[in-house]
């Protein structure tokens, strides 16, 4: 009965078979064909449509623009794969920045931040995070295996509030002296080292109407970089001290200030230096007028564009002449608006910036990247960005002078003070009231 049982059920298993495998017969009673696997159906869940705000800093009017270029390229391409987000770019620029800065910390403070926004970060992004206005990236971070691969997170520090991440650092920029080499050899001179050299050789290039070191100060902070080096030299165990016990009376800070002073006073600086934009300085420098230029990497891409193999990079010659350090800051990063309506949609753009085919877009524009495991050729991007690779790793990093400062308020007053010194400003007072200015804003 039991082997009967199942041959009886076998051969309506057979018939069934052959019946939907038979010929052209449709399986379908209602003889409506079905679809064959990876058909489009019309029913497929479409993704959701999400429109995100997007804010940055550039000057769109420079070609050169490291930050323009590689966004405008970031949005075309993410909106290109991901068709259902569109990005509304706005673009600050002006002031060296601070006209951007304004706007973002007044947006914060009104809970109108963009959906992704570029930030300055340290004591600039510091308030934004107390206010609760931008969002956390720990999990983002430990949640997608590709993100968590490039992020370094070495280089979170100025990011990092309470032990959470607030932004992804975009660039790692070195602050020194861009030197055209050329000219250098025209004259039979070599970098100079020290301040004594760098005096000498300022001499010789004035002596033949060559501006000796272009350097635009309109800004403020710019004239942070020989000061910063300085400082260094004499007591580099400052940058370790705890901002609360910082005191900018001390002789050290008295004494990098008469040393900024004695480089200022032999006419090393072109003429008005406190008065000319970044940009004029820069312009000097690429058109040949000026030997040296104090300047951050940032400009690498524009300078290699003007004079190729001509130029080189060193830290600012110090007292001492025996650099162990160079100024090494990661002062911008991406960050995402704690109040976004479309986190999914911003996070898919921040995470777009970072895979590694667009660091490797970001560092082809001069870029010493913050991230790690991307698989790039220094060489192949221009022989300028090849030095500065190998240049700054030759030396330990230190942060500007104005990161000793407990906040905003401190910091901009830091340099200030700096601009100051470099006029008739009597530098002992300058970092008196700098103190004093310190213990009442803490």
């Amino acid at each position: 009965m039991k082997k009967t049982l199942c041959f009886v059920v076998a051969a309506l298993l057979l018939f069934s078979l052959t019946l939907t495998g038979c010929g052209n017969e449709k399986a379908d009673p209602g003889g409506a064909e079905k679809p064959e696997v990876g058909e489009d159906t019309g029913q497929a869940e479409k993704p959701k449509e999400a429109t995100i705000s997007f804010w940055y800093t550039a000057n769109e009017a420079d070609p050169n623009d490291r930050d323009n270029n590689w966004q405008v390229e970031n949005i075309e391409l993410f909106t290109k794969a991901n068709p259902h987000i569109k990005i509304e770019k706005t673009v600050i620029g002006g002031a060296g920045g601070q006209n951007f800065r304004t706007k973002l910390v007044a947006e914060a403070a009104s809970g109108n931040l963009p959906d992704v926004f570029m930030t300055w970060t340290g004591d600039k992004l510091a308030p934004m995070v107390r206010m609760g206005a931008v969002m956390a990236l720990d999990d983002v971070i430990a949640g997608d295996p590709a993100l968590k691969e490039v992020v370094n997170t070495d280089n979170l520090g100025n990011c990092t509030f309470d032990s959470k991440v607030y932004a992804l650092p975009d660039a790692m920029d070195c602050l020194g002296v861009f030197y055209n080499k050329e000219l250098f050899e025209q004259y039979n001179l070599t970098p100079p080292k020290n301040i004594d050299d760098l005096i000498k050789v300022s001499k010789t290039f004035k002596e033949n109407d060559i501006i000796p070191v272009a350097l635009g100060n309109s800004v403020k902070w710019v004239t942070q970089i020989p000061y910063t080096y300085i400082l260094t030299d004499l007591e580099p165990a400052l940058f370790d001290t705890p901002k609360e016990e910082l005191d900018f009376s001390t002789q050290v800070f008295k004494d990098a200030g008469k040393q900024l002073k004695e480089i200022v006073d032999a006419g090393v600086f072109m003429d008005n230096f406190n008065g000319v934009a970044p940009a004029e300085s820069r312009a000097a420098f690429t058109e040949g007028k000026a030997a040296m230029h104090v300047q951050g990497t940032w400009q690498t891409r524009g300078v290699e564009k003007a004079l190729g193999d001509k130029a080189g990079f060193i830290p600012f010659p110090t007292k001492s002449g025996q650099a162990e350090y160079m100024l090494k800051v990661l002062p911008k990063g991406y960050a995402v608006s704690a109040e976004t309506k479309e986190k999914e949609a911003a996070l898919a753009f921040l995470k777009f910036m970072f895979t590694e085919e667009r660091q490797v877009a970001f560092a082809q524009n001069g870029v010493l990247l913050p991230t790690k495991n991307i698989n790039l050729d220094a060489e192949s991007i221009g022989p300028l960005y090849s030095e500065i690779v190998k240049t700054h790793g030759n030396y330990k990093g230190v942060e500007s002078v104005q990161t000793l400062a407990p906040n905003v308020a401190v910091s901009e007053e830091v340099k200030s003070v700096i601009q100051n010194i470099t006029t008739d400003a009597d530098i002992d007072e300058q970092f008196n009231m700098l103190q004093e200015f310190n213990k009442e804003n803490k």
